[in-house]
């Protein structure tokens, strides 16, 4: 069994993804994924990388409030102004 010692060093080697290879990945996706992340392209091109990531990070983020409060309203029939007070 290998250790989480051993796991994370082997994980701290890894090299980031080049903007190439993102651009790749991004040409793969779905077109619900693209419109999403619609400024990806244009970022990972006039920007530092880890701009394009900042990008991605809080898009990932954005849906994961609006999960949140979706659950909160549907599944628990809270206050919707409860609910968007609560999540932002």
């Amino acid at each position: 069994m290998v250790s989480a010692v051993a796991t994370a060093k082997k994980s701290a080697k890894k090299k980031a993804p080049s903007i190439k290879s993102l651009k790749k990945k991004y040409s793969a996706c779905d077109k619900d994924v693209q419109d999403f992340f619609q400024y990806l392209p244009n970022l990972l091109e006039n920007f530092p990388l880890h701009v394009s990531i900042a990008y991605l990070f809080l898009r990932v983020e954005t849906v994961q409030n609006l999960i949140l409060y979706c659950g909160v309203v549907k599944l628990h029939k809270a206050s919707s102004e409860v609910a968007r007070r609560a999540i932002n």
